[in-house]
């Protein structure tokens, strides 16, 4: 039920020995704007050394961190590299106080603009609602050009700063006005380094915005910087929309936000909820007719959903239905807000002026009659190919690539590596184990030929019972 994320399990915990650390002081705190408006408060440290590198600089997250640990500004501090890589700040040495320590408080102003600063009920961010801030325009840009969006080659972080600063770029799509003379004297620097010409980095720039002109859908949404929206997200929602414009009033993302309310309204008017009991049988009566009219509404929303090829239904004949999404709620709504709001009108607008239509990337309809038509997968292990070509192959074939086993998944597709626990789970949810050899055989239509993995060694434990040796079982 946790499932995965694109980059790393839910239901996994890794074993980490405990981080090298060195004593330090902080003695002031900063605040950085990001992209999204974002105020993250950064503790400025006595250099030290940790780790094999000089440590000056850590993020303190958001104000609820600071208040947390009760990290003061002049305070003795154990510093860290969590994971190995990331400085972070692990615990005050309370007992080191001279009371000359000041507490920090988030400042009612962006530091960058001079802008308001305001806090959702329901975030722990401070954001900077001016969305004409420099420091998210270069932000924006700088993200605009990032390898995983439009991969526009030479704009880096001293380029994008200048760019705003010098008013040649005040909006990420203002790059595409830009002409090679006003390139190739722009200058980059500032009068304590010095300055130089961008040079012969402007036709790269603009050969690479050519470029981008014809990337696909998901990498143009990516690009526009919505927050919730990554890379792995913007894949998902840009295989079930034909072009950017469809996303300002996508039935499809309204009905991934319906489905999320009816759950809601299912749960808060079901007659056997043991927390919401019915006062008397009348009530008991006026609810379970309603409950009964939103589970209707759910199967009709979230068949749709399956129709699409956005969602699964979970087999049986609960009630509620239940249907999980690949767009989750979150995603949906942060798209939506963002094409109805006026900046998102505004960048629709701009790109059909500019002649830039992103289209989804044109995927191979698998015929009915397919040989994996409908049928759903998960990888696992080391596979002797990258898992994103083999997830390629058996889309191709008319399959469902997964990211974690549930009761829909058909077959668990299990590499080298693979713990005991995940393919016991997989087979006592009904799930077929095969190996790579197995899955090319159901690829090219020869079931008769599909393995069974070899059986993966457990972690011995005193408490261990055998192992039940795997059965083939039949695949059509």
């Amino acid at each position: 039920r946790l499932g995965s994320t694109a980059k790393s399990p839910r239901w996994a915990r890794a074993f980490k020995y405990e981080p090298e650390r060195a004593e330090t002081r902080i003695w002031k705190i900063t605040v950085q704007v990001g992209r999204t408006g974002v105020l993250t408060p950064v503790a400025e440290l006595e250099p030290v050394l940790l780790a094999g590198s000089e440590i000056a600089r850590a993020t303190l997250h958001n104000a609820d961190e600071i208040a947390r640990k009760d990290i003061r500004v002049g305070d003795r501090v154990w510093v860290v590299k969590a994971g190995d890589v990331i400085p972070a700040i692990e615990s005050v040495l309370a007992e080191k106080r001279t009371g000359e320590e000041r507490a920090f408080t988030m400042p009612e102003t962006c530091p960058e603009c001079g802008g308001p600063v305001a806090r959702q009920t329901d975030e722990v961010a401070h954001r900077c609602i001016n969305p004409a801030c420099p420091a998210q325009r270069v932000c924006r840009l700088q993200h605009f050009a990032s390898r995983d969006a439009l991969d526009i080659r030479a704009i880096g972080g001293k380029v994008a700063e200048a760019l705003v600063a010098q008013e040649l770029v005040q909006d990420p799509l203002d790059l595409f006005t830009l002409t090679l003379p006003q390139l190739e004297a722009f200058r980059i620097g500032d009068e304590t380094s010095g300055t130089r010409r961008f040079g012969k980095n402007a036709q790269t720039a603009l050969e690479a915005l050519d470029a981008a002109r014809a990337l696909p859908l998901d990498r143009w949404l990516f690009a526009t910087g919505i927050p919730n929206i990554g890379v792995t997200v913007a894949e998902q929602i840009a295989a079930s929309h034909a072009r950017f414009s469809d996303l300002a009033a996508s039935p499809l993302l309204h009905a991934v936000l319906r489905l999320a309310e009816l759950y809601d309204e299912a749960a808060a008017v079901n007659p056997r909820s043991t927390l919401n009991r019915p006062k008397d049988d009348a009530e008991r009566d006026a609810r379970q007719t309603r409950f009964n009219r939103v589970c209707g509404e759910i199967g009709v929303t979230g068949d749709q959903l399956v129709a699409a090829g956005v969602a699964a239904k979970t087999p049986g004949s609960a009630l509620p239905p239940l249907y999980s999404s690949v767009i989750k709620t979150e995603a949906a709504r942060s798209v939506l807000a963002y094409f109805s709001s006026d900046y998102g009108q505004r960048y629709v607008a701009r790109l059909r002026e500019l002649g830039i239509d992103p289209q989804a990337k044109a995927r191979p309809q698998p015929a009915a009659d397919a040989p994996l038509a409908g049928v759903t997968f998960v990888l696992t292990g080391t596979l002797t190919q990258p898992r994103a070509l083999i997830a390629e192959q058996i889309k191709a074939a008319g399959g469902i690539v997964q990211e974690a086993v549930t009761k829909q998944t058909r077959y668990l597709v299990a590499g080298e590596n693979v713990g005991a626990t995940k393919i016991s789970k997989a087979r006592s949810l009904g799930t077929t184990v095969i190996d790579e050899a197995g899955l090319l055989a159901l690829l090219a239509g020869k079931s008769s030929t599909v393995n069974e993995p070899d059986k993966p060694q457990p972690v011995k434990k005193a408490a261990d019972k055998p192992t039940v040796p795997y059965q083939q079982q039949e695949l059509f």
